[in-house]
């Protein structure tokens, strides 16, 4: 499905509606960030609406409703992720409202729990990369009023400044390095828990 039919149709604004006319019905806020994550991601011009339709808040809403659900615990924080990954207004949504105080706690909260924490990890690397001043922060037009250059934008071609990419492939590189040390730390465990089995028997 074309990104531009999304962004023609309204459909973040419609997620969002959604998302925040159902904060305690489980299966709407799982398929809503969900959907949501899967509309925005790596879109600049959709994460701009998200961003006018406060998106960020009404997520971080709902995983404060259901932080010890991990299913939609998961859901929720990608959809962060998504939001926010290379959009620095979002990044600055989520990091205005204490979202890394939140996402501090829940990894701790879910220690042991590799899905939860892998997720949380990301989304606190995000919020890293906000605080650092390696996003471009939100343009101010000269009323104060910020700039929304959404419609300036092609929702099928969005090619990102230069320094910004650069910004991002490093910030994947580094989110692919920390899924590879976790990701061998859980084949240590599983063989560890092998042979305890083998020493049982």
């Amino acid at each position: 499905v074309k990104t531009r039919h999304f962004a023609d149709k309204g459909v973040v604004a419609l997620v969002v509606q959604s998302l925040s006319g159902h904060p305690l019905n489980k299966a709407v806020q799982t398929s809503g960030c969900e959907c949501l994550a899967a509309v925005v991601a790596r879109n600049t011009a959709l994460q701009n609406q998200a961003f006018g339709a406060e998106a960020v808040q009404v997520v971080v809403n709902s995983l404060s409703c259901f932080k010890t659900d991990a299913s939609v615990a998961v859901k929720a924080i990608q959809c962060l992720v998504s939001l926010s990954l290379d959009h620095a207004q979002n990044a600055q949504a989520m990091w205005s409202i204490g979202a890394r105080d939140m996402l501090s706690g829940l990894e701790k909260y879910w220690r042991g729990t590799p899905d939860v924490e892998d997720v949380c990890q990301r989304a606190l690397l995000v919020l890293t990369c906000y605080e650092e001043g390696h996003m471009h922060p939100p343009e101010v037009g000269e009323d104060g009023e910020q700039v929304d250059d959404s419609s300036a934008s092609d929702p099928e071609e969005v090619i990102p400044q230069a320094d910004q990419d650069r910004v991002e492939a490093g910030l994947r590189a580094k989110i692919a390095r920390m899924e590879q040390q976790t990701e061998g730390s859980r084949l240590q465990m599983s063989t560890l828990g092998a042979g305890r089995g083998e020493l049982r028997q």
